[in-house]
């Protein structure tokens, strides 16, 4: 009779056993369970890290940090740290220093405790390097000191070189560059038998720093014994950073010319190896030098150059940027799948627990039931029909958790979406701003190219010593410029209005300035109307108006002071001339005639030219048209000529600087509430009979 109760109950539980059997668990909780059982599995998926580390990443590390797990669960100390290692390489090799920093912080106590000193070692280096680019230069610094002890004790001379270094690169991103200097001085001092390479490393570091702190002739002297190095131990890369350091040097110390050269040679080399950072920074030395030298041609050449590169450069470092930010979305995805994964796997083991928990209930109420057979038989029948229930609602838990996973997966697709499109545009802002900054430095370098052009009003005073200029561009750059020059029996003076302002403006007022350059100082045309002639001419070949439908030119007003005979010569285009003589205000009309444009009268042109005589106290005013068509006052209308006019006659009285302060003053309280227009320059001065012949006798 037992052995019967015993077989029915053996063929019971087998039954029962396949009944409640579940499906084999997923093939990532296989790995993950083999792995937990097997030192080689462990050193199989940290070998795939490795593999796709440089392919595929976020892989990468998944399988790190799998078999991380594993190692610690096996209790495998040396191979946990060495895979901790691995994965803080693969987080600072993509700026998440966080990260790292937590991974290699866990090796320091397991190789202390197996007291290995150069491991050890390895992990100080590490923590300060990632300090250093997290910018804590208080961790940094201290775990320097640790790594520091510890190579004296072991007292090996080449961990000791590689470990200053280190310590050199180091005090160079904190920008410690006095610490940068004493390391690497004394590095080259205390080791006789330090590498070719090693010392190319610490000599160009010393020019490096050297250079940031000013000492250019230390800089000059270390760049040159790395130039020197670097003859028997080539490395084009090493040697354009070498060059670079030498001339930068040579131009803190003033040796301009030198220093263009090695920067043409430096730049040859950075072309050849596309070494587009280093090819910016050279352009933006040779602009800056070409400005220097009055080259204003060629220092906008150059900048521009250094504009394209510049560029270049910022959107690859945006591309990394996103497919950084891609990577650890997919990586966070893969964390995401293997959370769901370990919750539904936790959700049915509780349902094999359950099932289970029914099973060995049936089987001892049936083993105690046994011998009733009616009792069994409705007992069986009951618990079938509770089971058959337990299934349905089984499948309806399972239907609903399914229906609950995929609406979290849509959820979850529709933020990672939005999460993209979101740093698409913080990418794209920053790319904006990034833009925008460059063209207002751009436009910042420009205006100083230009305030160069222009020639000093300190100039004048010799020559004028009661005269303003009031110059007020719209923008940060003009298209008015005033021109003069001061010859023994002449002084000549032109206020230019170019079409348009701002980059426009300035572009043509190049043209005009040179022009005037060439007709004046160099072909010593000095009668007003013979230069407005010859102006016309060279803005019309300048700008090829003859061939195209170009219409730009400008309008302006010049006078010739002739010395000798206290006379004032004037022509204008366009533009007049206001002469106060005995408190009575004339205005003389320019020429109804443009400089260039679209004229039928071709490139020949004729103006008329005005005498003025000097024979008692005479004041007279050049000017555009930017003060007169200011929009302002309580009707948001034009000041006008008139009004400016009577502005001019109410204060020709006063010292040309208080008439200036009052002009500067009406102008800003007729403006307020309006925006400026148009650029604005007005030029007076006071003369007075025979003041020339005066100064010519002193």
């Amino acid at each position: 009779m037992r052995r019967l109760i015993l077989a029915c109950f053996l063929s019971l539980f087998c039954w029962a056993n396949h009944i409640f059997a579940q499906p084999e668990v997923d093939s990532l909780s296989r790995v993950s369970i083999r792995v937990a059982q097997s030192h080689y599995s462990v050193n199989e998926l940290f070998h795939k890290s490795k593999q796709l580390r440089s392919e595929r990443p976020a892989s990468a590390l998944h399988y790190a940090q799998i078999a991380y797990e594993a190692a610690d669960s096996l209790n495998l100390l040396s191979k946990k740290a060495e895979i901790a290692l691995h994965i803080s390489e693969v987080y600072e090799s993509y700026g998440e220093y966080t990260q790292a920093l937590q991974y290699t912080q866990n090796c320091v106590k397991i190789y202390k405790a197996q007291a290995d000193a150069r491991k050890l070692l390895r992990v100080y280096k590490t923590l300060a390097n990632l300090y250093a680019k997290a910018e804590n230069s208080f961790q940094a610094n201290r775990h320097i000191k640790k790594a520091l002890e510890l190579s004296q004790r072991i007292n090996h001379p080449q961990i000791l070189i590689d470990l200053y270094l280190k310590i050199v690169d180091i005090k160079i991103r904190l920008k410690e560059y006095k610490s940068a200097i004493e390391y690497a001085s004394g590095t080259l001092v205390g080791f006789k038998s330090i590498s070719p390479t090693d010392e190319v490393h610490f000599r160009h570091s010393l020019s490096y720093v050297y250079n940031r702190v000013e000492d250019y002739k230390q800089g000059l002297k270390f760049a040159l014994q790395t130039q020197e190095l670097l003859a028997n131990h080539p490395s084009p890369d090493t040697l354009v950073l070498c060059l670079y350091e030498i001339a930068l040097a040579r131009q803190g110390l003033g040796e301009i010319k030198e220093a263009r050269k090695v920067y043409e040679k430096a730049l040859e080399i950075a072309h050849k190896r596309r070494f587009k950072p280093q090819v910016a920074l050279i352009y933006q030395q040779l602009s800056k030098i070409s400005e220097k030298e009055g080259n204003i041609t060629q220092a906008l050449r150059m900048f521009q150059s250094y504009q394209i590169y510049q560029e270049a450069v910022n959107k690859e470092k945006q591309q990394k940027e996103l497919a950084k930010f891609e990577v650890w979305v997919e990586l966070r995805e893969k964390n995401q799948e293997i959370a769901l994964l370990t919750k539904d796997k936790a959700l049915r083991d509780k349902e094999i627990h359950y099932q289970y928990l029914v099973i060995y209930a049936f089987l001892v109420t049936i083993v105690v039931l046994f011998s009733l057979a009616y009792l069994f038989f409705r007992y069986y029948r009951n618990t079938k029909k509770i089971n058959n229930l337990l299934v349905l609602q089984n499948d309806e838990i399972k239907e609903k958790q399914v229906a609950i996973l995929d609406q979290q997966k849509k959820i979850e697709k529709k933020n990672r979406m939005l999460e993209l499109q979101n740093y698409e545009i913080v990418i794209q802002s920053n790319a904006l701003e990034s833009i925008n900054q460059d063209l207002t430095d751009s436009l910042e370098y420009a205006r100083r190219i230009q305030n160069a052009m222009l020639p000093s009003p300190h100039l004048l005073n010799p020559v004028l010593p009661d005269h303003f200029i009031f110059f007020k561009p719209k923008d940060i750059v003009s298209g008015d410029f005033y021109w003069f020059q001061d010859r023994p029996d002449l002084f000549i003076i032109a206020v230019v209005d170019c079409t348009g302002h701002g980059v426009p403006g300035a572009f043509m007022s190049l043209i005009g300035n040179d022009l005037l350059n060439d007709i004046i100082k160099t072909r010593h045309i000095t009668e007003p109307e013979e230069i407005l002639s010859e102006l016309h001419k060279g803005v019309r070949h300048a700008l090829n108006q003859d061939s195209n439908d170009n219409k730009d030119g400008m309008d302006l007003a010049i006078c010739a002071i002739d010395k000798q005979n206290d006379v004032i010569k004037f022509a204008g285009a366009y533009n007049p001339v206001v002469i106060i003589q005995d408190r009575e205000l004339k205005s003389i009309r320019g020429d109804s005639n443009p400089i260039g444009g679209w004229h039928s009268s071709g490139s020949s042109r004729t103006f008329n030219q005005h005498q003025i005589p000097i024979d008692s106290e005479t004041l007279f005013y050049l000017y555009s048209d930017g003060y007169q068509d200011q929009f302002g006052g309580p009707n948001g209308r034009k000041l006008m000529k008139s009004r400016f006019r009577k502005i001019l006659h109410s204060i020709h009285r006063k010292p040309m600087p208080e008439q200036k302060k009052i002009l500067e003053d009406t102008i800003t309280l007729w403006m307020e509430g309006h925006p400026q227009i148009d650029d604005i320059l007005i030029f007076g001065a006071r003369l007075t009979p025979g003041q020339f012949q005066e100064n010519s006798s002193r």
